[in-house]
């Protein structure tokens, strides 16, 4: 398999869907994640108008911000907005932190591990699912993305999910990956444990 630079990789994100206990992928995609240029920092809580930082390959994205973007989503399809749960934040943390452990971008770890492994760990479940991605600088572009993925689109999208939890890890500089903020989400219908 032809590796494929850092560049095409930022682009890629991945989602997935676990029904009944049959794993059904779905279609992978492609996305351009905002190209890395020096940025003007405007007045936030830890800067001032004055400061001039260059582009941070791997930014701190507000998960809270995520999820709530995920529910508007929702609300304007229709659906219930998702229950933000600490288990499946775990879940999505262990599985981050796997990969970065492992250095691997993929649903399945190197050794097998599906995603699965890792929210059966805090909760019985009948309807899962994993959307990945990384490259993106802010919250608004992770879930413009995934919006603009079918396969995200419909795991953000499934009414049979009402659970969700958020991870966020980064891999370092000498990762495959690059220093890149990986974004993990997990949904699940209602957790019975």
């Amino acid at each position: 398999m032809k590796k494929l630079s850092v560049k095409t990789r930022q682009i890629i994100f991945i989602g997935i869907t676990m029904l009944l206990g049959a794993t059904t992928p779905i279609i992978a995609s492609k996305h351009k994640a905002p190209e890395p240029v020096p940025a003007k920092q405007i007045a936030t809580t830890n800067s001032s108008t004055d400061t001039i930082k260059m582009f941070d390959p791997a930014p701190d994205i507000d998960l809270t911000s995520v999820w709530q973007s995920v529910n508007t989503e929702r609300e304007n399809a229709g659906l219930q907005p998702l229950v933000r749960d600490p288990l499946l934040d775990k879940s999505a943390q262990e599985k981050c932190d796997d990969m970065v452990a492992k250095d691997y971008w993929s649903h399945d770890a190197p050794d097998g591990t599906e995603p699965w492994v890792f929210i059966k760990k805090y909760n019985v479940y009948t309807t899962a699912g994993e959307n990945l991605a990384y490259g993106f600088l802010s919250a608004k572009s992770v879930v413009s993305g995934w919006m603009a993925s079918e396969g995200h689109r419909k795991n953000i999208l499934n009414g049979l999910f009402t659970n969700v939890g958020y991870a966020q890890c980064k891999y370092p500089a000498n990762s495959k990956e690059g220093s890149q903020t990986l974004i993990i989400q997990h949904l699940t219908d209602n957790p019975t444990s």
